[in-house]
């Protein structure tokens, strides 16, 4: 039997059986380097070179900022402020969750963090309002798969290594999109907010609104710094990680004074246990992936979709199938690192751009975060709120829905995702 072949049957077989998929990754490329006589200093060499990428060291700073906000107040800022933009408006709470994830995305870098920093407050919140459980649970699951869509983003980082693409340019590609995902969420919550009769929350005097203006304002300022110093090159994308880290510290500790400093060592170790995660994922993604390139699969699938079509649409429909259908059992960073040789081939042959075809992978994969039975957002909401899995899922169809209309957009119309790198960043386009 094909190597090839054989590797992805090895890899199933560990995923039916349960193994963690880092794991499985793993021992199947063990497997086969065993049986088809390859060098087992390859498994060191491709592992140690899988990690040893200098934009990878942004992923636990992106941690460890979560970590300071699940134990701070910011999040709290940032969810009154939304609510004096949005919360009036029927199905007030929805909003203020989507709203609020939006300016949460440009901080945290991670939707795993913003799922469990917003969806234990207002998912309960929701609740004792009179919303449903499985909507309560649908909104948050769906909003905060915007936390790598909207810059930062871990996923954008891992990308921009991989594909040997500008970080930078990749943040910039996720602006626009992620906007729109936002707004089109927050116009099928009021439709369902109207025909379900969801109440509105009390208006907040202006006075308020630039109260909890002022009170969000250093934290808004965030997102801008990250950006804003990319761009203009006074760091790299892991500097500011670096630098937001020291300037979240900086505001919860000493301006207001949300965080103590024995709250310090314990983020600490939340914020490297989870970094772990995807860094040993990384590593044993990337001799997966090695073997792939070494079996050249990537030829064999380029091969393959020219004998079904030439036609650059029903290449990029064909990879939207693919991505939602691996975005329903295998991690994102997983996903990105196994399957970037092919990814770049399908690239090539529908003749997108890099930050394009980037900007179209996240966004699928980013869908795939509420997509069970792997999706984590969908999985920490329904535990969250008490659902069952299922039925928050069946709540998140029309959300779904305005997502993937977003997403045929971008497809469609480059310049979404293209036209921000090439005013801010032309160099890198």
């Amino acid at each position: 039997m094909n190597p090839a072949v054989l590797l992805v049957l090895y890899f199933f077989l560990f995923c039916f059986l349960r193994v963690p998929i880092a794991y499985a990754m793993g021992i199947s490329s063990l497997l086969i380097i065993l049986q088809c006589d390859i060098s087992l200093r390859q498994v060191v060499l491709q592992m140690t070179r899988g990690v040893d990428m200098f934009p990878l060291v942004a992923i636990p700073f992106f941690m460890f900022l979560g970590e300071i906000m699940n134990k701070s107040d910011i999040t709290d800022r940032l969810l009154l402020f939304s609510r004096g933009i949005v919360g009036h408006i029927r199905g007030g709470l929805a909003h203020i969750v989507i709203v609020g994830e939006m300016f949460l995305s440009g901080i945290s870098g991670s939707s795993t963090a913003d799922t469990a920093a917003i969806g234990s407050v207002m998912i309960p919140t929701m609740m004792r309002s009179g919303y449903p459980a499985r909507f309560s649970v649908a909104v948050v699951a769906m909003a905060t798969t915007l936390g790598n869509v909207i810059p930062p983003a871990i996923y954008m980082v891992v990308y921009g290594a991989m594909a040997g693409v500008s970080v930078g340019s990749m943040f910039l590609a996720g602006v626009i999109p992620g906007i729109m995902i936002g707004v089109a969420e927050v116009g099928v919550a009021y439709v369902i907010a109207r025909k379900r009769n969801f109440r509105s929350e009390a208006a907040m005097t202006w006075a308020e609104r630039l109260d909890a203006g002022r009170k969000a304002s250093l934290t808004l300022v965030i997102p801008l710094m990250i950006i804003g110093g990319i761009v203009i090159g006074f760091f790299t994308p892991t500097e500011a990680a670096a630098f937001v880290v020291i300037f979240a510290l900086f505001l919860s500790l000493f301006v207001y004074k949300s965080l103590s400093w024995k709250d310090i060592p314990k983020a600490l170790l939340e914020s490297a246990a989870m970094s772990a995660l995807p860094c040993f994922t990384v590593a044993c993604a990337a001799i997966f992936g090695w073997l792939f390139a070494y079996f050249r699969v990537p030829d064999f699938v380029g091969i393959q979709i020219l004998a079904v079509s030439s036609n650059p649409l029903v290449i990029v429909g064909m990879l939207i199938i693919f991505l939602l259908v691996l975005g329903t059992f295998l991690s994102e960073i997983a996903t990105i690192i196994i399957f970037m040789p092919i990814f770049l081939k399908i690239g090539e042959l529908a003749r997108l751009d890099p930050i394009h075809l980037g900007m179209v992978v996240i966004l699928l994969l980013c869908f795939g975060l509420v997509l069970p039975p792997h999706g984590i957002c969908l999985l920490i909401s329904c535990g969250i709120g008490k659902v069952d899995v299922l039925d928050g899922f069946k709540e998140c169809f029309w959300f779904g829905m305005a997502y993937l209309f977003v997403v045929v957009l971008v497809v469609l119309f480059p310049a979404l995702s293209l036209w921000l790198p090439g005013l801010l960043m032309p160099q890198s386009v």
